[in-house]
């Protein structure tokens, strides 16, 4: 039962990350995303999704999303 949870799991996560990267969609067709920055976009959700389950907690994720953003902010 537990391997089914996990592809479960494994599942929701994908979802979750598909539906971040749609969020920045827009913001990708205004500044000329590649399909790369794309992939990266949902590389990340998949990323926070996971820390999400690994500590049960919004905090972490939003923490990481956060910092992320501003190392993209300060490479620029």
């Amino acid at each position: 039962m537990n391997k089914l949870r996990d592809h479960r799991v494994k599942g929701y996560n994908f979802i979750q990350a598909i539906l971040f990267m749609g969020i920045h969609f827009p913001i990708g067709i205004i500044s000329g995303y590649s399909l790369l920055n794309y992939v990266t976009i949902f590389l990340v959700g998949y990323i926070l999704g996971f820390i999400y389950k690994k500590t049960s907690s919004i905090w972490a994720p939003t923490i990481a999303h956060s910092v992320y953003n501003i190392l993209i902010y300060l490479r620029q």
